[in-house]
């Protein structure tokens, strides 16, 4: 991940400002960064990146046809950000409704615990089930008029799936396939209609202006009975707890929320290179909030689920933004009785990475 920004002109400790962890944006060095790669690679950010942009006196991005406003791309976002969130609610209300435990994981736990509306948004909405209610809680969906759908990449659009069509995808998968709802909302502000109708993706397919005028949200959700395939949930439903901006919203906990994160960056940005800085962002706003029991509880439910490299990379590369992160892996290497997690055979030349080699192999 850090390659692929460094590739785009950015240092770490700039996507660090980016997400809002320290200082500010220095204005001069702006206009070289490639914003509009950035942000398509990491769309889910756009609210936030545009945020900053505005902080740091840079009020139009250059996209094809014509420059957008950096304050109509945020309110955009808070938009969509909002429609977002009260489909959080309507999903949190029906399954609750029915007695279906489960709470939300994944990018939408990380945004209600961490982000400010509008500044992360959802690609897709990731729910844990108990295996033994998820076929009631799909049931429960396709009631509500949710589809089961597939994503036609060719032609940008989700498309119906037959029920065998579903059972071939979902065979020996840890979620089943998607369900998608697609409803008519208000026309936006006229700001927010000019983002529409420039024809970027960073918005689309949650939101689509058709040809009439007329403005639709898209919602789509993936129903998880596991963490991935052999990597069962492990407690993460009834180990959730409320969201700070509705309590009766159920999430993961912040430890749940940082291991999970942390296993699909490292699986998705090394083997999907398109993914990697939204979820980096997740992982440094969840460090601000946790606790040293809840970085005992991460590196514990990393080793549980045997996914030693997986701690090893979050000691390199957030290591030196919260220390407790190293001492947290350090104790729990110490007090195991499971071999060391073996590192490199001599450490890396790069300064930072012998630092925390030598702490963390002392």
């Amino acid at each position: 991940m850090h390659a692929r920004v460094r590739d785009q002109g950015f240092s770490t400790a700039e996507l660090h400002t980016l997400l809002g962890c320290s200082g500010s944006l220095d204005s001069s060095s702006v206009a070289r960064k490639r914003w509009k790669a950035l942000i398509e690679n990491n769309w889910q950010l756009v609210g936030l990146f545009a945020k900053k942009l505005h902080d740091a006196d840079v009020r139009r991005l250059p996209v094809p046809r014509r420059p957008l406003q950096t304050t109509s791309i945020a309110a955009t976002a808070q938009w969509l950000a909002e429609l977002q969130f009260a489909e959080l609610q309507r999903l949190g209300q029906i399954l609750s409704g029915a007695d279906i435990p489960y709470c939300f994981i994944k990018g939408a736990a990380s945004c209600l615990h961490t982000f400010q509306p509008g500044e992360r948004l959802l690609g897709d909405i990731d729910i844990a089930v108990d295996p033994l209610y998820i076929e009631r809680a799909r049931r429960l969906l396709k009631r509500n008029r949710y589809h089961t759908c597939g994503w036609n990449a060719s032609r940008w659009r989700y498309e119906r799936l037959s029920h065998a069509e579903a059972a071939a995808q979902e065979a020996g998968h840890y979620e089943l396939c998607m369900l998608v709802k697609r409803r008519r909302v208000a026309r936006p502000s006229p700001s927010i209609l000019e983002i529409l109708e420039a024809g970027i993706t960073w918005f689309s397919p949650m939101i689509q202006l058709d040809r009439t005028g007329a403005v639709f949200f898209t919602s789509e959700v993936d129903l998880h009975h596991a963490m991935a395939i052999n990597y069962p949930f492990d407690g993460f439903v009834e180990g959730s707890v409320s969201a700070p901006a509705d309590p009766s919203i159920r999430v993961s906990n912040i430890a749940q929320t940082f291991a999970h994160i942390a296993f699909k960056l490292y699986f998705e940005a090394n083997f999907r290179t398109i993914k990697g800085s939204h979820q980096y962002a997740d992982l440094v706003r969840l460090a601000a909030l946790m606790s040293d029991a809840d970085w005992r509880a991460v590196f514990s439910q990393l080793d549980r689920w045997r996914a030693s490299v997986v701690a090893y990379n979050i000691v390199m590369r957030l290591g030196l933004i919260d220390p407790r992160c190293i001492t947290s892996y350090a104790h729990l290497q110490a007090h195991s009785r499971k071999p060391k997690i073996q590192g490199p055979a001599a450490p890396s030349k790069d300064p930072v990475w012998s630092r925390l080699w030598s702490v963390v192999s002392d």
